[in-house]
């Protein structure tokens, strides 16, 4: 009886990290969008890339990240050089169905 208690706590630890861990996904930026008409005006540009990102096929970027400046340079910048890989990572989805970026890192 204790061995399937101590099993179960176990389970629900693993389950608790699991939710906290960013999804990730590879590809080529091919649109850098900026709208006007956000839903959240904290929003500031949003990607596609190609193989298309999971869900609804965008990512955007909010102002709240602490990076906001330099992620948004540099999306721009891979967007305008068409060829480079790029990995992104989110932590969830916006009230749109997009993700929301948290890191990026191209090549």
């Amino acid at each position: 009886m204790k061995l399937i208690k101590i099993s179960m706590i176990f389970l629900t630890v693993n389950i608790i990290s699991i939710s906290n861990v960013l999804a990730d996904h590879t590809g080529v930026i091919t649109l850098y969008t900026l709208t006007a008409q956000a839903t959240n005006q904290d929003r500031g540009p949003c990607i596609t890339m190609s193989p298309a990102i999971p869900g609804s096929g965008y990512a955007c970027l909010y102002k709240s990240n602490l990076l906001y400046k330099e992620l948004n340079a540099l999306l721009l910048a891979m967007y305008t050089t068409k060829n480079s890989s790029c990995g992104i990572e989110w932590s969830g989805d916006d009230v749109s169905g997009h993700k929301i970026l948290a890191n990026i890192n191209c090549r």
